[in-house]
């Protein structure tokens, strides 16, 4: 009984104190009353040019005839997410895996039967 107690004193502390952090930053900001002020600044800060380094969004593979796909870790979504992708055109299913080897049997025989 001494430890649950403890436990619940300690998390009621730290929940306090988390909530206390946290309106900390909060009240300041509301009592400044800038909230349009710090708007604008954001838009400002969004229309300034900057050195772009590379990253992904702009990537683009060449485009390809047919697409192969696997399915690692089937899940109770990914049978659903197979059949979808099996319908689509130029899509091949090739690999279908799970730990549990009767799901991957199970979710090959939906694409099989979706078409």
């Amino acid at each position: 009984m001494k430890n649950k107690n403890n436990r619940r004193e300690f998390l009621k502390l730290t929940g306090l104190a988390g909530i206390s952090l946290a309106g900390a930053g909060i009240i300041p900001a509301c009592a400044s009353g800038g909230g349009s002020k710090d708007a604008s600044n954001n838009v400002q800060a969004q229309e300034k040019p900057r050195n772009q380094v590379f990253n992904m969004s702009g990537y683009s593979a060449p485009p390809m005839e047919t697409v192969r796909i696997g399915f690692v870790g089937l899940g109770s979504r990914g049978p659903g997410h197979a059949v979808n992708m099996s319908l689509l055109e130029g899509v091949e299913i090739k690999a279908l895996c799970d730990i549990v080897p009767e799901e991957a049997e199970k979710a090959r025989k939906r694409i099989e039967f979706a078409g």
